[in-house]
């Protein structure tokens, strides 16, 4: 034994170096990996989710389904086929069917009950607006809900149209010339003629009715202007009626058609000219599809996605109003449904 203790071996110093040089290692290698530019190379530890993490991704899982059945119920009406609608609280009184005696109040509630019974087996909703001309009778399903007007907005600007040809503003036989920047996508054989050419306004008037051009469209109503139209709508007492967000009741396209065929809104010569530009016309597979083809029936048809209407005049034994219309329809249902409510109207109280 030495004097200030045991003195180490060899073996122990080496162990004692080797030990220091491997703590000497390890730190270095701790600061190498601190070095921000090794900082991808490193692989940090796994951290375990925490109840906060799960409650947002959950809350955002949840949301998304939500916001989806939202907008898939908002894009069918909140109908789905077979299914009640979904609905919610109002305050609006239930509409009343305006009655002239007991069996046309009777007859009526049926039409409108057995309507209302198999539209609820589809999607979307289904309005309609009869008026009978001789008397005023009328009655109506969901008439007044308003809906995007479509073609039949085109109705209006016809109206308006004639009324400034009865004062002399406009001219039917006036010539126009066709440019590209006119051509409007949609119905209509006019965006298919070549830049140049030359047509009437009279012809014009008669494709926006025949065909429901909306190369034609664009180009009346630019003649006539708004504000015209705007007159005409009020005039009609088409209190739910907005020509700038294009949108319309069934209720005041029918009364607008009573007050054209009543001669409140123009002449006879201008109603004639109006109502023949929408007989016989390409698209008559609405209103004419539940109709005994020997009837004439001067009728406008508008139609885009998910939505199908038809409002005009069948000139039956008693001749009548009627305006049907949809949104947020399946188009397949429309198609067939549709013409059914016409002909269940035609067959219970219109013929």
């Amino acid at each position: 034994m030495g004097l200030f203790g045991r003195r180490k071996s060899e073996e122990e110093l080496e162990d004692e170096i080797y030990e220091e040089e491997e703590e000497l290692r390890k730190t270095k290698r701790k600061l190498k990996d601190l070095n921000p530019q090794n900082k991808r190379s490193r692989k940090e530890p796994i951290k375990p989710w925490t109840k906060a993490d799960r409650m947002l991704v959950g809350g955002v899982f949840f949301g998304t389904v939500v916001i989806a059945l939202i907008l898939f119920a908002f894009s069918v009406d909140w109908k789905l086929p077979g299914l009640p609608r979904i609905g919610f609280p109002t305050f609006k009184p239930d509409e009343d069917v305006l009655t002239i005696n007991k069996e046309d109040r009777e007859t009526a509630q049926k039409i409108k009950d057995e309507v209302n019974i198999e539209s609820k087996k589809l999607s979307g909703t289904y309005a309609f607006s009869y008026i009978r001309l001789d008397d005023g009778f009328s009655f109506g399903l969901n008439d007044s809900v308003k809906m995007n007007a479509a073609s039949l907005m085109k109705i209006p600007v016809l109206i308006a149209y004639f009324k400034s040809y009865e004062k002399g503003e406009v001219n039917l036989e006036e010539q126009y010339v066709l440019a590209n920047s006119d051509k409007q996508i949609g119905s209509g054989s006019l965006s298919g003629k070549p830049a140049g050419t030359k047509i009437t306004y009279k012809e014009l008037v008669y494709l926006m009715g025949k065909e429901s051009d909306n190369t034609a469209m664009k180009i009346v109503s630019s003649k006539i202007g708004e504000e015209k139209i705007k007159a005409v709508i009020k005039e009609a007492g088409m209190i739910n009626t907005d020509y700038s967000e294009w949108e319309t009741t069934a209720s005041d396209m029918a009364e607008l058609f009573y007050k054209l065929y009543k001669g409140d809104l123009v002449s006879q010569k201008s109603k004639d000219m109006i109502l023949d530009s929408i007989t016989n016309t390409i698209y008559e597979n609405v209103i004419p599809a539940g109709i005994d083809d020997n009837i004439k029936i001067a009728h406008k048809y508008g139609r885009e996605l998910h939505i199908i209407h038809d409002a005009g005049i069948i000139f039956g034994k008693e001749p009548y109003v009627l305006a049907v219309m949809s949104k947020s329809i399946l188009d397949k249902e429309g198609e067939v449904f549709i013409p059914q409510i016409v002909s269940l109207i035609h067959l219970g109280i219109g013929n």
